[in-house]
């Protein structure tokens, strides 16, 4: 994607990243996995990902900083979702067993991401009869007719 010439308004940015910071410039970190950036922050967020990139910051660091130059904290939504606890590289069955993901959070329909949780591991049948099947359907898009009232004749 091309947004033209790399220009940020500095002064702008600083100033916001300056009232998040309670008067400083310091960076920030949190959990950086899952994120929405509105489009007209698109073009600086671009920018600083690759200034950050560029000079090696942690993600947990990079993303929660980049985000307070471009808004206010006040501005900053939090997406509902849950983070599984355990440990995925060491197997723990919270996160690897797909079993353990369908009984507790199939059911919520509120949660817009679950994270960590792979569905990658030694069974795979949860993720070829259930869950792709379910994706299908809902990514199925037919055209429907809006009744505007009228009545056949």
């Amino acid at each position: 994607m091309n947004f033209g010439p790399k220009k940020l308004n500095v002064k702008y940015h600083l100033n916001a990243l300056s009232k998040n910071s309670n008067g400083t410039l310091r960076c920030f970190s949190g959990r950086s996995d899952i994120l929405y950036i509105p489009q007209k922050h698109a073009k600086a967020f671009s920018i600083l990902s690759e200034t950050f990139y560029e000079r090696k910051v942690f993600l947990e660091i990079a993303i929660p900083t980049m985000i307070r130059f471009l808004e206010r904290s006040e501005h900053i939504g939090r997406l509902p979702g849950y983070y599984i606890p355990g440990d995925v590289r060491r197997g723990d069955p919270r996160v690897t067993d797909s079993r353990f993901f369908w009984f507790v959070y199939f059911p919520k329909n509120k949660l817009w991401f679950i994270h960590p949780f792979k569905l990658h591991q030694n069974e795979l049948d949860m993720l070829k009869f259930i869950l792709i099947e379910k994706v299908k359907a809902l990514t199925n898009c037919k055209p429907t007719f809006l009744s505007l009232g009228r009545q056949k004749t």
